[in-house]
């Protein structure tokens, strides 16, 4: 992953991009493909990132923001342990050796998920 000119390689604190002071970590963060927004998961929320909001972004607050994740991505694992889009347009979210798989249009996680991680995904072998 490149990081944008000037983002200090020991990272920033995660108020500068909005989140609030309380929380102590982030999750998981990716890019989704149906509207290439970032979102940031965080225990059991998540917030979108405004990217043209200041020199790395902000995170949308208001009364939309912060959402439960339950609530929009149903069936993925809360908290996350990892997320991404794949280049075939399909989001995979991480739960410890298991993975899911988003069903973009449905708005929930594919029938027959969990998978074991180690069973084919990305042809990962043990």
């Amino acid at each position: 992953m490149r990081m944008k000119p000037g983002f200090p390689s020991d990272g920033l604190p995660l108020t500068n991009l909005g989140l609030p002071s309380y929380l102590e970590r982030v999750d998981s963060v990716f890019l989704w493909g149906e509207n290439q927004a970032i979102y940031i998961f965080a225990g059991k929320y998540y917030w979108r990132l405004d990217e043209n909001s200041g020199p790395f972004g902000k995170v949308i607050n208001g009364p939309d923001y912060p959402r439960l994740i339950e609530d929009t991505w149903q069936g993925v694992p809360v908290p996350t342990q990892a997320a991404f889009t794949g280049l075939n347009d399909e989001t995979l979210f991480f739960e410890g050796t298991n993975y899911y798989v988003f069903d973009n249009i449905a708005m929930r996680t594919r029938p027959g998920y969990p998978k074991q991680a180690s069973l084919g995904i990305l042809g990962c072998m043990k």
